[in-house]
């Protein structure tokens, strides 16, 4: 699957994500759960929205034709993940720091999925800047394994489902 195919894949499950957590926990009440989804809604969408920019930028890089159209392709991805990663370390920080027991797993992997975009982000970032493909490679190896992550997160919502 192509880096592109990864980060569509990824956002459109996290949107689908957002919906669910958002449904499981309207229960009128003040349970552990809707407190957790007050705080965690909020990070997961903020991510959504600054993801979008990036999203596109990749676009242009998968479908760039000749080398002036792939270059200036690889510049705005850049400049959108740099903006994008500030994002990243934001939502890190403002995870809340006790899930409820049904959401711990849930989260942990929602998480390393962040954690794993912004070390990916840093490696792009540092491949275009210095030119080095190899960098880029290794960028898109650590998204995939991000990717990775958020299956993971999606399984853990199948069991709370459940």
């Amino acid at each position: 699957m192509s880096t592109l195919g990864k980060w569509i894949l990824g956002i459109v499950g996290l949107i689908i994500v957002a919906s669910v957590i958002s449904s499981l926990t309207r229960s009128g009440g003040a349970s552990d759960e809707d407190r957790w989804a007050e705080s965690f809604v909020p990070v997961l969408g903020a991510i959504n929205r600054a993801g979008v920019e990036p999203a596109r930028a990749m676009i242009e890089v998968e479908s760039c034709q000749t080398t002036l159209e792939c270059d200036r392709a690889l510049l705005k991805m850049r400049d959108s993940m740099i903006l994008y990663r500030p994002a990243l370390t934001t939502a890190i920080g403002n995870l809340p720091n006790n899930p409820p027991s049904s959401f711990q797993n849930f989260q942990h992997d929602y998480r390393t999925m962040l954690e794993l975009r912004l070390e990916a982000i840093n490696l792009y970032i540092q491949g275009i800047n210095g030119g080095n493909f190899a960098i880029i490679e290794k960028g898109d190896q650590i998204w995939f394994e991000a990717t990775l992550a958020a299956s993971d997160m999606i399984d853990e919502l199948e069991k709370i489902l459940k």
